[in-house]
């Protein structure tokens, strides 16, 4: 909390390996700066409106892809017309129609290939950074324990190879100490 100063949005990724440590920077972030909106996306994020009752620090929940939903978020003020999201409104949340699926996930820019973290990274050699690289998205199998492929992402799409290597030598060029 140290090095934000004032944050107007804060957004997390949601996986089960990190969730609890995200939900309490949530929880911090909304005391200390309540008008800051605070968007948790990421496969860990339930589509259960009961599941937000004891996470009133979420103010908006991205289900599915969200690079696009993302993008609306931070573009419009009225969320009922923004899919694949829930959100919250006088402490009750509202869940929107589902929204539609990225035909092409290499029509997403690379954020490590369109300098996105370049300065960061620069800046701050000190800290040991970990880079999530997609090489496909869906699953054509049906695990009960997992939400990726369960019906909702069977149809695999693959990210370029050329791409993927590219993420990969930009992680290695930055000195990313993870992939």
């Amino acid at each position: 909390l140290s090095n934000l100063n004032n944050p107007k949005v804060v957004a997390v990724s949601n996986y089960i390996w990190n969730g609890g440590y995200h939900f309490e920077l949530l929880k911090r972030i909304k005391r200390e700066w309540p008008n800051c909106i605070t968007v948790a996306g990421g496969p860990s994020i339930s589509d259960n409106l009961d599941w937000y009752t004891d996470k009133k620090f979420v103010d908006v929940a991205v289900l599915q892809e969200g690079e696009e939903v993302f993008a609306d978020i931070l573009n419009k003020k009225d969320f009922y017309n923004i899919p694949g999201i829930i959100f919250k409104e006088k402490n009750k949340y509202f869940k929107t129609e589902k929204s539609k699926r990225i035909l092409d996930p290499n029509s997403v820019p690379s954020p490590y290939l369109t300098g996105v973290f370049d300065k960061l990274v620069k800046d701050n050699k000190n800290i040991g950074f970990h880079a999530p690289i997609e090489t496909n998205r869906g699953c054509p199998f049906k695990c009960t324990y997992c939400d990726w492929g369960g019906l909702t992402h069977q149809k695999m799409k693959m990210f370029n190879i050329d791409r993927v290597k590219s993420e990969v030598d930009w992680c290695v060029d930055n000195g990313v100490s993870g992939i």
